[in-house]
């Protein structure tokens, strides 16, 4: 079937319900550490039994936050993603609701989305408040996608069924392939560190140039359970293979809320007091990425920073 494109008009701009497994974006907090937390996504976890009272959410950064319905949004749409029609009420309307297809491209001269559809094939012009994301959850057949990491890069583009979703990290478990294996090519690994966490070396023996290496800090890049082992960067080229023992962990991790304290400059004086959320950790300058309101990003030592909880 050919490109079919129709004007469909919905009968009103109510949001469909949010429920848990959709995608979010934290919006329209004032305090001052909530500020910081606006445009961060997520998924929901769980709905406050009482009237959607609150949301469970769980962030990009494994952070959990309890949210009332007016900070969260669903994140804009683009091309590529996976659709769900909703909210049409005309006789033709109504049976494209709950169908699913994928953004093929926005027409800004309509602000219309143009989607495409199969079983029939088909391609129809809807707007934006006629689409939403469908939720995953168990049992959903999933693909991956936006993983920057070495080890998840090789993850991107492989299919694979949710399992089920971890309350404690807030992530789903996604199984690509089952594999059977003896107990021979097991060992049991207990990972302590975070992909981003900032570390520093410590109790190297001198053996080999060890010792020279005591006091250096850099930031886990990857878990290499081959070798039981973690590879750290030490700067834009520079990385190691490190034990756990011999890795400290100093400092906040990605998504803490921080506050500001003991900078004597006169620009660093405003910024004392300030609250804000810690997006990552520069090797090569020693100091942790810090986003404040505004999306203002500054980077700064371990020691001018403390843990601010309130949210």
């Amino acid at each position: 079937g050919g490109d079919k494109e129709v004007a469909l008009k919905p009968s009103n701009l109510k949001k469909p319900k949010l429920i848990a497994g959709d995608c979010i974006e934290v919006s329209g907090l004032e305090s001052d550490s909530g500020k910081a937390l606006n445009g961060l996504k997520g998924h929901i976890l769980k709905c406050d039994v009482e009237d959607d009272a609150s949301f469970q959410v769980c962030l990009e950064s494994a952070r959990r936050l309890n949210l009332k319905p007016e900070n969260v949004e669903r994140p804009p749409m683009g091309v590529g993603d996976s659709v769900e029609v909703c909210g049409l009420e005309s006789e033709s309307g109504k049976q494209l609701n709950g169908q699913g297809g994928v953004i093929t491209q926005y027409v800004e001269e309509t602000g219309r989305f143009q989607v495409g559809f199969h079983n029939p094939e088909k391609v129809i012009s809807l707007k934006p408040e006629n689409l939403t994301r469908p939720p995953i959850g168990p049992g959903d057949i999933v693909l991956v996608l936006g993983l920057e990491s070495e080890n998840g890069r090789l993850l991107n583009g492989q299919k694979g069924h949710i399992v089920s979703l971890n309350e404690d990290s807030g992530r789903f478990e996604v199984e690509f392939k089952l594999v059977r294996l003896t107990a021979e090519n097991l060992t049991k690994v207990d990972v302590a560190l975070n992909v981003g966490d900032a570390v520093e070396v410590h109790s190297l023996s001198p053996e080999g140039g060890g010792k020279a290496l005591n006091g250096l800090k850099g930031s886990v890049a990857m878990y290499l359970k081959d070798t039981g082992t973690y590879q750290v960067k030490f700067g834009p080229t520079k990385k190691m293979s490190m034990k756990a023992e011999n890795l400290r962990k100093f400092g906040p991790s990605a998504g803490d809320n921080v506050e500001v304290s003991g900078l004597e400059s006169e620009s660093g004086k405003k910024l004392n007091g300030q609250r804000g959320v810690v997006v990552g950790y520069a090797e090569d300058t020693g100091r942790f990425q810090v986003r404040f309101a505004a999306d203002k990003v500054v980077a700064l030592k371990a020691d001018n920073l403390g843990a601010w909880t309130t949210v």
